[in-house]
């Protein structure tokens, strides 16, 4: 029982508010210390740390001790409403310690998950092909046959169905022993087991579900044990089996399962050191009719040092036996870059093609030769294909081995990829730095290392995240935010470099998971990088060079790295695959939910979006205990302001003793309040001039008035680092949460617009003017009509003092400019004013 199981079992009373922003402060520094812990793993995974089992085991507990105490204060912030995370990071929790002792948790789920609903972090339930098809298909957006995975968990289910478990365990104990064929019992076994009724209506829905055109149903079910394709390949160890009809896929499926115990596949378990008992997702994925088919290697693994070309193999229909060496292929010569030139092509000389039967399974033709005078791809597919590989190739930061299918209509499939063993070249260049001396350098340790590594590419910079759709394959992506809905552009980007971040952000850590070497706080970037020019991203050294440095892309890609054989750093590796993947990115989104929440950073992510959000919700809510004893804030400006201090907002000598007396602003000490209160004193922003309005402003305003129910509730609620005020001036609604500390991953500013006394058309040109102006500041923004909703998070302390700053001052400047905006060019005119410091309204402006 955990230490918090207890909450479950019902909603409480709710807390003082007092106690409610303690929980919110201690989440944010646990929130803060899980995505620091998530940076330094990731650090030790680039060989520069030496680690034990004794860091990874401490890294674990740790990070899932915090992550419970954030579902905690979550909960306690929202009465319970988020309590099914509490099971879920029970489950997380002993999934992660089961990777680290060596025996993978296989948790209850479903018999069959399709590929685009798999990734990484799923790697015990579907085997890693499994998984690294689906991170292929939804994270780098890579076409793949359509299909499922039949879990783990659906094999133990069928052990236990058939009382197999001492049957294995009996027939490993005599192989151990030297008994070759001691598992042949345990083969036939399997090849008779009786499947559980539910399993097999899970897999005839699964494959039922597969969108059939028009034509007939073939699949290709494939082994994808745990482990394979992972640290190392097993290839050719397990069984696959192609052209399977729908009612033939219970017998295929269990011919895959019997391939885990075979006599090869055990021999190698053990040469390799890996358990002799396994466990055995199977994939089944959809046929591809294949006119042409075979294998990529993105570098010569024999001559790595030629580091400019690719090899392709290819050969008519179905690429099974020449993938096994029983058949020749065509062989292509590529270049790496873009448009990926063909540099030599050889025919195969065989005259085999492997084809499908319409009764199933597969047969081998002789060729006519009427396909003598054609090639197996087109310089357009060559380059599609290629485009393909670099980008997963990129992803993994390794050489890759990768499997390909070319249908009649000239689609492109990937069907399996894995690491391409290298044999390193005699000796790695030793006048590395002298190379790179004839370079020039754009950038050095300018900024912070958000993720290592080594990218060459073109500059893009991005002025609005809209324009990520248009953002070409391979470019250095240059923007001024460390957003993470930039998530949408990572498979396609060779690096990214932001002007504002931090390594611990969540745009930091998604770069990490997608592997593109990242560079975050960088605040010459769009000053010194010109678009269009050609560079490479030193990420390990902090460092951009102009121009393509190939000396230091050869050495990425063929550079030993011996710390990548050691058990710590392969449980390490896989515990990060398993903890860090983040899901849940657009808070905005319907698919952020509890439910939705798959990994321990998709729970810490969750959790703080909603803690924020209860945070506001409550102080602007009637009801909320300890919100009382306010006090009126005695100053110039005609707010009418009342402060609720719940700890360190106010100077308690200046303050007074006495809870119902008027302050003044020098007793201000909350740091979020006094940068707000500076901007909103700022000489000619509050102008109490009137303004000159039209007729149908004034009947406007006169109607906003009756129904402005919440007119002068003005409140402030204010400790020594946070502040939410909600404001409401000129019929207009303002609301300002922040929370401002020297750790800047616990920093943010939540801003909220709404509201007005003139029409409708003049409320939205005044919100599109404060949306620009947001947006010009450097906040994230987004406008509905006349409301508009702008944040800003995780900047250093100064930068976000800088940027409370400003909201004050356009708090003032905003409060009646509604009346004067006959026309979008005048609303522009007022952002330029604001942006150069004229604050003054002018009411000869008026309509």
């Amino acid at each position: 029982m955990t230490l918090f199981r207890w909450l479950r079992f019902g909603k409480r009373e709710p807390l003082p508010f007092k106690l409610l922003f303690a929980r919110f402060r201690q989440l944010l520094d646990n929130n803060t210390e899980v995505l620091e812990l998530f940076a330094d793993a990731a650090e030790k995974q680039g060989g520069e740390y030496v680690f034990d089992r004794t860091y990874v085991t401490g890294w674990v507990t740790r990070i899932f001790d915090l992550v419970g105490k954030i579902v905690y204060d979550l909960n306690s912030i929202a009465n319970q409403k988020y309590a099914s995370l509490y099971a879920l990071v029970d489950r997380l929790r002993a999934e992660a310690h089961g990777d680290l002792a060596g025996q993978p948790v296989v948790p209850q789920a479903d018999f069959c998950i399709g590929f685009h609903q798999i990734d990484e972090s799923q790697v015990n339930l579907v085997g890693s092909k499994s998984a690294h098809l689906g991170e292929i298909a939804s994270r780098l957006q890579i076409p793949i046959p359509p299909g499922f995975t039949i879990t783990t968990y659906a094999y133990l289910r069928v052990l236990a169905e058939n009382k197999l478990d001492k049957v294995i365990d009996r027939g490993i104990e005599l192989f151990a022993a030297g008994q070759r064929s001691a598992c042949e019992e345990v083969c036939r076994r399997l090849r008779e087991a009786r499947l559980p009724s539910d399993l097999c209506r899970a897999i005839k829905r699964a494959f039922g579900q597969m969108e059939r055109q028009g034509k007939p149903l073939y699949l290709a079910v494939r082994s994808s044990a745990f482990g394979e394709d992972d640290d190392l390949s097993l290839a050719g160890q397990y069984c696959t089996v192609l052209q399977v009809k729908p009612e033939d896929v219970f017998d295929a499926y269990r011919e895959v399962l019997a391939s885990l115990y075979s006599n090869d596949a055990l021999t190698y378990r053990r040469a390799v050191g890996l358990p002799l008992r396994g466990l055995m997702a199977v994939a089944c994925m959809r046929m591809v009719p294949a006119e042409a088919s075979g294998v990529l290697y993105t570098l010569d693994p024999n001559r790595p040092e030629g580091v400019g070309k690719m090899l392709v193999g290819a050969t008519w229909g179905l690429g099974s036996r020449a993938v096994a060496g029983e058949q020749s292929m065509a062989f292509f010569e590529i270049s790496r870059e873009s448009p990926h030139q063909i540099l030599s092509y050889r025919p195969s000389p065989s005259a085999e093609v492997v084809v499908g039967r319409e009764a199933g399974g597969i047969r081998t033709l002789t060729s006519e030769g009427a396909q003598a005078d054609r090639r197996e791809l087109s310089p357009e597919q060559i380059q599609r294909l290629c485009e393909y590989a670099l980008r997963i190739e990129h992803y993994s930061r390794q050489a890759q081995d990768i499997e390909w299918a070319r249908d009649p209509e000239g689609s492109l499939y990937i069907l399996q990829a894995r690491g391409l063993q290298v044999r390193q070249p005699a000796a790695l260049p030793t006048n590395l730095a002298a190379q790179l001396g004839h370079y020039p350098l754009l950038l050095d340790h300018c900024g912070l290392v958000a993720c290592r590594g080594i990218a060459h590419g073109r500059v893009c910079r991005l002025r609005d995240e809209r324009e990520l759709a248009d953002l070409p394959s391979g470019a250095v992506l240059v923007t001024r935010r460390a957003s993470p809905h930039l998530a949408s552009a990572m498979p396609r980007v060779a690096a990214i470099i932001t002007e504002v971040g931090s390594p611990t952000g969540h745009m930091a850590a998604l770069a990490r998971e997608f592997r593109i070497p990242t560079i975050v706080d960088c605040g010459a970037a769009v000053a010194r990088l010109r678009p269009g020019q050609e560079v490479t991203v030193d990420a390990d050294e902090n460092l951009v060079y102009e121009g393509r440095v190939d000396a230091l892309l050869q050495y990425q890609l063929v550079a030993e790295n011996g710390f990548e054989d050691s058990a710590e750093y392969r449980v390490l590796r896989r515990l990060l695959r398993r903890i860090t993947p983040l899901g849940l990115i657009d808070p905005q989104s319907d698919a952020f939910r509890a439910e939705r929440c798959r990994t321990a950073h998709d729970v810490i992510r969750f959790a703080h979006e909603k803690a924020v959000e209860e945070i506001i919700n409550l102080n602007v809510t009637s009801g909320v205990v300890g919100i009382e004893g306010a006090r009126l804030l005695d100053s110039e400006l005609p707010l009418g302001l009342r402060i609720i201090d719940i700890g360190g907002g106010l100077d308690p000598v200046l303050a007074g003793v006495s809870p119902n007396a008027p302050v003044t602003p020098q007793a201000l000490r909350s740091l979020p309040m006094c940068a707000l209160w500076q901007g909103l004193t700022t000489p000619g922003v509050w102008s109490t001039r009137p303004v000159g309005v039209g007729f149908r402003t004034f009947m406007a305003s006169a109607m906003s008035w009756h129904s402005s129910e919440s007119a002068g509730r003005n409140l402030a609620v204010l400790s020594d680092a946070y502040v939410n005020l909600s404001l409401n001036l000129g019929y207009h609604y303002t609301m300002v949460d922040a929370y401002v500390a020297d750790a800047r991953s616990a920093n943010q500013i939540y801003f909220r617009f709404v509201g007005g006394a003139s029409d409708l058309e003049r409320r939205v040109r005044r919100a599109t003017m404060v949306r620009e102006i947001l947006d010009r500041l450097d906040f994230a923004v987004r406008q509905s009509r006349d409301l508009v909703i702008a944040n800003a998070r995780r900047l250093p302390r100064e930068q976000t003092e800088d940027r409370l700053r400003a909201l004050g001052r356009l708090i003032g400047f905003t409060r009646q400019v509604d009346a004067l905006m006959d026309s979008e060019d005048l609303a522009m005119r007022y952002v330029e004013a604001f942006l150069r410091g004229e604050y003054t309204v002018d009411p000869d402006k008026g309509d």
